[in-house]
């Protein structure tokens, strides 16, 4: 599992409680001041606490319980961005003693968003965002963000009502045949 290249580590135990945090600030963005930092507080929550969407939440615990049973680690590739950035980052999970996971996320690279483009869950909406490539879904067809707001699909700056789900390629990439 990456340690100085990582910018937030975490381990859950086999409950799901987060049992370890540590947030390396200096890996993070300097292009956008919206990336959310894990404090400490969260040490002994569950993580799917801090997980939005519940799709998402059941997505997590199935990588959680694949890395478990495997018992060999996984590498899941993500979008984290923020409002004027793409953050391509890998998540590294990895079994430990006990069935605890230890969950490593390493910023790979960031490239400038070509516009500003904000995102906020609501349960009441028919638009769909990918919570790992970050592709939103209109009508069936999944689209990059900048795509999606071309089509006048996506409005700049203001809130963009989604729900977080995991899009069929993705959940085939990451959980394979355990879906």
């Amino acid at each position: 599992m990456p340690s100085d290249l990582s910018m937030l580590r975490y381990t859950v135990d086999r409950f799901g409680l987060i049992v370890d945090v540590e947030v390396a600030h200096h890996h993070l963005s300097q292009t956008d001041d919206d990336f959310p930092l894990l404090p400490i507080s969260v040490i002994g929550s569950l993580l799917c606490d801090h997980i939005t969407g519940h799709e998402t939440q059941e997505f997590t615990v199935d990588l959680l319980e694949k890395v478990r049973v495997l018992a060999r680690p996984l590498t899941i590739p993500y979008r984290c961005d923020g409002l004027s950035v793409k953050r391509f980052c890998q998540m590294f999970l990895t079994p430990q003693d006990a069935g605890a996971i230890a969950i490593a996320h390493l910023l790979i690279r960031e490239e400038p968003l070509p516009i500003r483009l904000r995102f906020e869950a609501s349960p009441a909406t028919d638009s769909v965002r990918c919570s790992l490539c970050n592709q939103v879904r209109h009508n069936d067809a999944w689209r990059e963000p900048e795509v999606a707001f071309a089509a006048n699909l996506l409005r700049r700056e203001h809130a963009n009502m989604v729900i977080y789900k995991i899009c069929p390629s993705c959940r085939r990439n990451a959980l394979g045949s355990v879906a």
